[in-house]
Order: structure tokens, then C-alpha cells, then sequence
């Protein structure tokens, strides 16, 4: 039934006065369809009818033609059968046909609401359009995380071009969030990477975006796409020289921790065998647009660096996140500095390393966000590499002083340094790679301590 109604509707051979009885067959038949019955080849017929009429709609039948669509797009294995390029495009021009011929401004900022990582079902307005925007972009989203996606979509394609002319207007809608989704989904491999950074340049687009929107769905998008384009170690410095580095200090003042997360884990990447944004982290003072959090036992600096702010966020308080799989802003922050670290501590001093270390050691409470890394238990790979940041610093003096005094102040933190040491000697054989690395940084930390901190004790 579903197909022969869709036919004819397609075919303009359904008179005006019947396509609300048309209309309401299919919304009634769609919403029986068996699982087996959603994915067969009738319905993939249906589904095509439906896109060819929809573009054409009358706004009486709009709502409902989308509804339908859409309840086929939410089936993953659906999603894959329609990961075509024709049947993308259409579905993307839908989106943006919708979103400026149907959506109000008030739907516009309560669909952006929506498609906030924090908002949860109890929270969804309850117009029908925002809903269905909503589901829109979810659907496009989820389709492009797709394998078929993958194998069928190059940065060539014709409908990527018109979703990067979209995230190049710098409009703050949800298709924006959309195209950064889609965008970034595509940005797997480093050669990708590379492109969308030294050809296309879409990087620029999105610095101005994270530098200037409000918006936490787009931020959290624009973020995420950006964090993928952090991963080529060549793209690094472009970025850096960008004012991405200054962008992701704006968005560590956030007040989501989602979209500080993001922001801290492109800095954590940023950091990462890159010798130009080292040195302006270390270097470099903090634009003045930009307030670092006050902790109580610190004096406000007057003009504090780049790094300084990066250490007084990483202690700052922030809120639980919606997902363990999100990044958590104070291990992406502490992890920073392990970035830099693992640089500055290289013998090779041709670059002023010796210079740079010293301001490192300077900064306040340098060592504590790295120490908090090894006392927190949920994220192992972190605590590793916490154990190895600090057995970093203990190789000089200055640093060695700087763990001293954070175990002053943090009596169990030697505690669990030993643990590691000495209570995971045994186990470390017996285990895992991980555990016999942890063992052997504790070794290096503790013997960095006795070697250079001999006044300290």
C-alpha cells in the first residue's frame, strides 16, 4: 500500500483533495512496518518516492513527509543502504530547504537547544518542526559515521563542497552543526587531514566560529572537527599560527565542560612534538580578553602566560560530563603539560629548550594538574602518563622541587607513587604492558627525586 500510494503521489496522479487520506495511509502504514519489513527493497522505494516529492511539498504535507523519512533514517542498517551520493544530496538540500523555508528564529535557537549534548528527551520542545529538524541533522550525523558513508564520500563530492560553503557562511543553524559532524566524520586519515587544512582551509572558518558563537551544539561540533584536523603533526603549527591556541583558551572560560573537554584535548594535541606552539604556550602572555580562573592559595598574576592559564583551568571546578566517552577537560589539560614536557626535557638544545624550561618550572602549581592525573583512578592511560610527567620533571632540579613540593602538599601522592613502584613490582611481570610501564616511571620518579632533590628532603 505504502509503495503504490508513494508512486502515485510521485507521479502527480493524486488528486489535491485526496492527499490528506494519501498522507495519513502512510503515516499510519510507516509507523507498522516490522524491522524486517523497514529495511526490505519496497521501502527503499518508498523512501526514494518520498525524497523526489518533498522538495515540491505543500506546507499542509511537509511535517508529515519528513516524519516518515525520518522514521526510516533512525534504523542504522537503513542508513547504510542510503548512503548514496544522490540520495545524500537530496537529503542534505531537504535539510536546507527546511531549515530556511520552514523554521522560525525562535525554532532555530530551541533546535540548537536540542541538539545540545546536555539536553536529555525531558528537555526537547515540543514544536513539531524543531523536533523534526532535530531529528534531521541526527540522522545525517549518524549516516556519515557510517562505513558505507566512508567507502562512497570523498572531499570531491559534490555534496561535501556544498556543506563546506555552509560552514564558510558562518551561520550559527543546525544544518552548521551538521556540515561540522559530516565534515569531521570524514576527517579519519591524516592525508584527509592534511587537505581540509592546506587546501581547503576550512580551519579558518572554524576558528571563527569557535572564537565568536555561543552556541553549545556548534561549539561542541566546530570542536570536535577541529580535534581530528589537530592529528596530522604537520597541520600543528598551521593551526597554532592560526590562533587556534587563543581560540581553545576562549573556550576553556566555557561553562559546558563538554566543549571545554574538546577544547582542551585539541590543546593536548597542539602541544605534541610542535616547537613553535610550545614556545608560544610557554612564552607568550595570555590575550587580555581572557580571565584565568583564581584558586584561593594563588596570587593573581598580572600578566599571566598562555601556560599559566592552561594550569589554573586544569584546577579549576568543573562539572560531571553527560558521557565517559567525552573528553574530560582536566585530563586533557594535565595531559598538556605531560605534551610539553615530553619536548622541553629532550637533550637536543638547539632550540632554547634550556630557556623554555625555566619558565615551565616558574609557572605556579606547575606540577599539581600532572600529579592529579596519577591520583585519579578512572582513566589508566592518564595515570600512566601522569607517573611519567612527573618522573619527568624530577630530572632536574628546578622540576624535582616542583614534585617535592606538590607531595607536601598532597601527603598520598607519594604514597601512590610507591604503590606503583614497589606493590606493582611483582604484578607488573604477570599483567600487562600497561602496569610494567607504570612500575618503571614510578622507579625513574622516585630515583629523579632522590637524585635532584637531595635539599628537599
Amino acid at each position: 500500500m505504502d509503495k503504490i500510494v508513494t508512486e502515485k503521489l510521485a507521479a502527480g496522479k493524486i488528486p489535491d483533495a485526496a492527499i490528506d487520506f494519501a498522507t495519513d495511509i502512510l503515516t499510519w502504514t510507516t509507523e507498522k512496518l516490522t524491522q524486517v519489513q523497514l529495511i526490505d527493497s519496497i521501502s527503499l522505494q518508498v523512501f526514494d518516492n518520498l525524497l523526489k516529492i518533498s522538495p515540491e511539498y505543500d506546507e499542509d504535507h511537509v511535517q508529515e513527509y519528513i516524519a516518515i523519512l525520518v522514521h526510516y533514517l533512525q534504523d542504522p542498517e537503513f542508513q547504510q543502504k542510503v548512503a548514496t551520493l544522490e540520495t545524500v544530496e537530496k537529503l542534505v538540500d531537504l535539510m536546507l530547504n527546511f531549515e530556511s523555508n520552514q523554521l522560525t528564529e525562535g525554532d532555530i535557537g530551541n533546535t540548537m537547544h536540542d541538539l545540545s549534548t546536555q539536553t536529555g528527551p525531558e528537555d526537547s520542545a515540543s514544536e513539531t518542526n524543531v523536533i523534526l529538524m532535530t531529528r534531521v541533522v541526527n540522522s545525517l550525523s549518524a549516516m556519515s559515521a557510517s562505513d558505507a558513508f566512508m567507502q562512497r564520500f570523498t572531499l570531491e563530492s559534490p555534496v561535501i563542497q556544498k556543506l563546506k560553503a555552509n560552514i564558510e557562511s558562518l551561520e550559527i543553524f543546525p544544518s552548521t552543526v551538521c556540515s561540522c559532524v559530516i565534515l569531521g566524520n570524514l576527517a579519519t586519515s591524516d592525508l584527509v587531514c592534511i587537505e581540509i587544512v592546506t587546501t581547503m582551509r576550512i580551519h579558518l572558518a572554524l576558528i571563527q566560529i569557535l572564537g565568536s558563537c555561543e552556541e553549545q551544539a556548534l561549539l561542541y561540533a566546530a570542536a570536535g572537527f577541529m580535534r581530528h584536523l589537530t592529528f596530522p603533526e604537520s597541520n600543528r603549527a598551521i593551526l597554532g599560527q592560526a590562533g587556534l591556541i587563543e581560540t581553545c583558551c576562549r573556550l576553556l572560560m566555557n561553562h559546558d565542560p563538554t566543549v571545554r573537554g574538546e577544547a582542551a584535548a585539541i590543546l593536548s594535541k597542539l602541544a605534541s612534538s610542535c616547537f613553535p606552539n610550545i614556545k608560544k604556550m610557554i612564552m607568550e602572555t595570555l590575550p587580555s580578553h581572557i580571565k584565568a580562573a583564581q584558586l584561593p592559595e594563588t596570587e593573581e598574576a598580572s600578566q599571566p602566560s598562555i601556560l599559566h592559564y592552561i594550569v589554573m583551568q586544569a584546577l579549576a571546578p568543573s562539572q560531571p560530563l553527560p558521557s565517559t566517552t567525552m573528553k574530560n577537560p582536566i585530563i586533557e589539560l594535565g595531559r598538556t603539560l605531560v605534551a610539553i614536557l615530553r619536548y622541553i626535557r629532550r637533550s637536543n638544545n638547539d632550540e632554547g629548550l634550556g630557556d623554555m624550561s625555566i619558565e615551565f618550572f616558574k609557572t605556579p602549581l606547575i606540577a599539581r594538574p600532572v600529579a592529579r592525573l596519577v591520583r585519579q583512578r578512572f582513566y589508566a592511560d592518564a595515570r600512566s602518563e601522569g607517573l611519567l610527567g612527573l618522573g619527568l620533571m624530577a630530572q632536574s632540579p628546578d622540576g624535582a622541587l616542583c614534585v617535592v613540593n606538590e607531595m607536601k602538599a598532597d601527603e598520598g601522592l607519594l604514597n601512590a607513587v610507591k604503590e606503583f613502584a614497589v606493590e606493582q613490582r611483582g604484578d607488573a611481570q604477570k599483567t600487562n604492558e600497561s602496569a610494567g610501564r607504570d612500575h618503571q616511571n614510578a622507579v625513574v620518579l622516585l630515583h629523579g627525586l632522590a637524585t635532584n632533590a637531595v635539599s628537599e628532603r
